[in-house]
């Protein structure tokens, strides 16, 4: 649902009530800019957590605060607070199933802000097209590459807005909405984008397995998934295991400790490590 949090709360419940109605295992996910389990609109105070409403919404804040880490406008510690409020203030159920996005129609798009070559979001009047000098663009697709791992790491759904995957980049609405650059796709980001999305795929531990986020420093997250006793974060049967996503915004080199292990990580990018 576009703009769902500007619809009566009535016509959402109704809508939701139909719908389930109709299909019990249909999903009703809505926009939602800002935290869904406590909003004010129209003077009304808002929760579109408790069952009645959304099963789930656009994780605009995740977007939010994964750019803003990469960029170095929040430290590692507040990152992992951030989304660590998130799975408090929402019920796991939705927390699971937000779709976790770094792009979309309304926003500029994310290999440009993480470029960092000025704001991408100026009144609209002063919007304009541009291009990206190899060396900003390379930039941006680092850290690119590192927030997408970071948003599959993380539970919900992760979702690509088209374009972000082979090179797009314009500032915001409507320089965001051009065409997908059929013949001049990058290669090298599509591949790494379906590497990470086929690594979610096929590990059930990243789909429903518990989470655990912890900075080691001003520079590096680690996100950590696992199932213990034979039961996922739902409380279902699962295969134990744990695996983890190390996030290193830093331009050198850092040495962590995980699970017993001293391990390096590169500079500016995300590692994998698996127990």
């Amino acid at each position: 649902l576009d703009v769902a949090d500007e619809l009566p709360m009535p016509f959402l419940r109704e809508l939701r009530r139909c719908e389930k109605q109709t299909d019990p295992d249909a999903a009703v996910l809505g926009e939602v800019w800002e935290d869904p389990s406590n909003k004010v609109s129209y003077g009304e105070l808002r929760s579109y957590c408790l069952g009645d409403t959304l099963d789930c919404a656009m994780n605009y804040p995740l977007r939010e605060c994964a750019l803003g880490f990469m960029l170095g406008r929040i430290d590692a510690g507040a990152f992992a607070r951030r989304v660590l409020s998130m799975a408090e203030n929402q019920p796991r159920q939705f927390f699971y199933s937000n779709m976790n996005l770094l792009g979309s129609h309304d926003r500029a798009r994310a290999l440009s802000v993480l470029a960092d070559v000025g704001d991408m979001e100026p009144e609209r009047r002063k919007r304009h097209a541009f291009d990206l000098t190899a060396e900003q663009y390379a930039r941006g697709r680092k850290r690119l590459i590192a927030a997408w791992n970071l948003i599959c790491a993380l539970p919900g759904m992760p979702s690509v807005y088209y374009g972000d995957e082979a090179g797009a980049y314009g500032m915001g609405d409507p320089f965001c909405r051009g065409t997908y650059p059929w013949g001049r796709e990058d290669a090298e980001l599509i591949e790494a984008f379906r590497a990470a999305i086929q690594r979610r795929r096929a590990s059930a531990i990243l789909k429903t397995g518990e989470m655990a986020i912890t900075a080691c420093g001003a520079d590096v997250v680690i996100v950590e998934r696992s199932v213990s006793g034979g039961r996922d974060a739902f409380g279902e049967k699962a295969e134990n295991g744990a695996c983890a996503l190390a996030i290193n915004r830093a331009s050198d080199a850092r040495w962590i400790e995980y699970r017993g292990r001293t391990i390096e990580l590169p500079g500016e990018s995300g590692m994998w490590l698996e127990d």
